[in-house]
C-alpha cells in the first residue's frame, strides 16, 4: 500500500499525468514482472479511473488517435525507456536491472 499512498499524494498535489503513470508503471512492473502494453493500460485504468476517461480522444488536426489517457500511458512508457529504466522484449515491457 505504500506505493499506492505515494501515488495518491502526487494526484492530490495536482501532479501531471505522465509522472503519475510512470510511477504506476514502475510499481506494477516491479510487482508483477514483464507486462504487455494492454495489461499495463488495464492496470493503470483500474488504479486511476479518474485519469482514464474513455470519452476523451487524442485529436490532432481533427484526426482522432485513440484515447487521450492511453496516449499518455504510451508517452510515459517511452520516457521510462529513454531514461533506461525499462525495455521491451517479445512484446512485453520489462524493468531494467
Amino acid at each position: 500500500m505504500q506505493a499506492n499512498d505515494e501515488l495518491i499524494k502526487i494526484k492530490l498535489a495536482g501532479g501531471k499525468i505522465h509522472p503519475i503513470f510512470e510511477k504506476t508503471i514502475l510499481y506494477f512492473l516491479n510487482k508483477y514482472g514483464d507486462l504487455s502494453q494492454d495489461t499495463i493500460n488495464n492496470l493503470i485504468q483500474e488504479t486511476h479511473p479518474d485519469l482514464c476517461d474513455n470519452d476523451v480522444d487524442r485529436v490532432i488536426n481533427g484526426v482522432a488517435f485513440g484515447k487521450k489517457w492511453k496516449h499518455a500511458a504510451r508517452t510515459a512508457m517511452q520516457r521510462l525507456k529513454r531514461l533506461d529504466k525499462v525495455y521491451i522484449i517479445n512484446g512485453k515491457w520489462t524493468l531494467k536491472n
